[in-house]
């Protein structure tokens, strides 16, 4: 029973797309099949952000068929979006894949766009599920920070001038 449990931690910990030993999954975590996380991020009203790139790799650096991510809970206060991008991936040192780091892959990026105007608290839940068969959910809670409006030259009050 404790082989199987080790076996089935070291694969999800193989076949996860961010996965790293200093982020391993619990016996729990692997028995349920998903892996529950929570990032904080600030953002400003009013401007895209690039949240995460999403994806994952086979050791050998091709892209399996097998994967998908979905947003599950939508933001109140803004627009979350899983756009198609080209980016790198980003696997820590210790990760088989760490090699594929170098190279540009077709995948998805979720971007975070709060309301004009807002303030406040807001987050976005996704869920990956990846060839394994495990899965991911990942909620990103946002502080959402008004824009404060920027001084222009005709705003800013200029020292008189003396001409000789």
């Amino acid at each position: 029973m404790l082989k199987s449990i080790l076996l089935a931690s070291a694969i999800a910990l193989a076949i996860v797309g961010n996965a790293n030993a200093a982020d391993p999954w619990t016996n729990e975590e692997t028995s349920a099949g998903v892996k529950k996380l929570e990032y904080t991020r600030y953002a400003f009203a009013g401007r895209k952000i690039n949240l995460q790139f999403m994806g994952t790799l086979n050791a050998d650096c091709t892209q399996p068929e097998e994967y998908e991510a979905s947003i599950i809970t939508e933001p109140k206060h803004g627009v979350a979006e899983l756009e198609p991008r080209t980016d790198f991936m980003n696997y820590a040192k210790d990760n088989p894949r760490a090699k594929c780091n170098e190279t540009k892959y077709a995948s998805l990026m979720l971007t975070y766009k709060a309301k004009d105007g807002y303030a406040g608290p807001d987050s976005v839940t996704v869920f990956e599920v990846f060839p394994s068969g495990l899965a991911r959910e990942i909620t990103f809670t946002l502080n959402v920070r008004a824009i404060k409006p920027s001084r222009s030259a005709e705003t800013v009050p200029l020292p008189p001038v003396k001409v000789k």
